[in-house]
């Protein structure tokens, strides 16, 4: 499949500016999506929204799918398109790539959304959602 892949990017001609990584590490993930002009994820099906999420955490302009688990997740601190038009998402990588300021708005904006999600006020919220229901 990954062959199938990598000989559908070269025929479309990109290949040389795409890379296949497979497996990375946290801290090489880390570092890519530090360093990505930005983070596309057209996932069409998406049950919460971790990579997005994970990516904005570390600055990344994201673009994703209009769909909404990742509308609720992602808020207004994301580019929405319809993943599957093609025009659409090309038209939204454009924009990331030929708009510095987009994309320093949309990687200030990543940042912000990010810090809504953390391990503590996760714990902090289930802590308050035990606390009321001790108290009924």
């Amino acid at each position: 499949m990954l062959d199938d892949l990598r000989t559908e990017i070269d025929r479309a001609g990109p290949g040389e500016h795409i890379h296949l990584t497979g497996y990375v590490s946290d801290e090489e993930l880390r570092s890519l999506y530090s360093s990505c002009l930005g983070f596309v994820f057209p996932s069409l099906y998406e049950g919460y929204g971790l990579p997005p999420l994970e990516a904005m955490a570390c600055g990344a302009p994201v673009i994703a799918n209009s769909i909404p688990s990742l509308r609720e997740v992602l808020g207004d601190a994301a580019s929405f398109v319809d993943a599957e038009n093609i025009n659409e998402l090309k038209s939204a990588m454009l924009s990331l790539i030929e708009n510095p300021e987009r994309r320093d708005l949309l990687s200030g904006a990543s940042k912000n959304r990010a810090a809504d999600f953390s391990w503590e006020r996760t714990a902090s919220m289930t802590r308050s959602v035990y606390e009321r229901a001790r108290r009924k």
